[in-house]
């Protein structure tokens, strides 16, 4: 992925390098040397580890389209945020895994209760039987 720049500001934004552009054919062919003397550089990507169970990721930002280039850029960088959930995003996700169990559980109740309406077995048989599945 490239962005490219023109007199420091970036015009284009995280791009596969065409193979043309303006009046320069086999673009891609070029050396990172040519390629920079004509305001193209490579995207490099940020991303440092994370926990999603307590922190949150967003991004990536930088090397957008108006962003200025450092005279000479050899790359330019997009990168990551990584947070620290607060104490209520931490709560949400709680209460979330709660009703998801909640919402499994009755899905399987009603699963287990229609295949003893559908077989005439008792729910504790068709438990056992998928006991005996596993």
């Amino acid at each position: 992925m490239y962005i490219h720049h023109t007199d420091g500001i970036i015009d284009l934004t995280t791009r596969n390098l065409p193979k043309s552009w303006r009046n320069v054919s086999g673009l891609d062919k070029a050396t990172a040397e040519e390629l920079q003397a004509m305001g193209w550089v490579p995207v490099r990507v940020v991303s440092e580890q994370y926990d999603a169970t307590t922190q949150i990721r967003t991004g990536p930002t930088g090397a957008e389209i108006g962003d200025s280039v450092l005279d000479g850029a050899v790359e330019a960088v997009r990168t990551f945020v990584v947070r620290d959930k607060t104490p209520s995003e931490l709560d949400a996700d709680k209460d979330n895994e709660i009703l998801i169990q909640i919402t499994e559980h009755r899905y399987n109740r009603a699963v287990v209760r229609f295949l003893a309406d559908k077989f005439a077995m008792t729910p504790k048989q068709v438990r056992a039987a998928i006991k005996a599945e596993l």
